[in-house]
């Protein structure tokens, strides 16, 4: 299964990508992952949130 499968069915609002975003910055933060690591990720899936 591919990991944007999930989201196959299901519409989030700008408000929920928007918090899924900011809850893995800050899961990524507390494990201390460099500001750039944090940012690719969150671009990564950005990318799977809007496709």
């Amino acid at each position: 299964m591919e990991a944007g499968a999930l989201l196959d069915n299901r519409s989030l609002t700008e408000e929920q990508r928007w918090r899924v975003l900011d809850y893995l910055a800050a899961a990524l933060w507390v494990l201390d992952l460099p500001v750039s690591a944090i940012v690719d990720a969150q671009r990564a899936v950005a990318g799977l949130l809007r496709a």
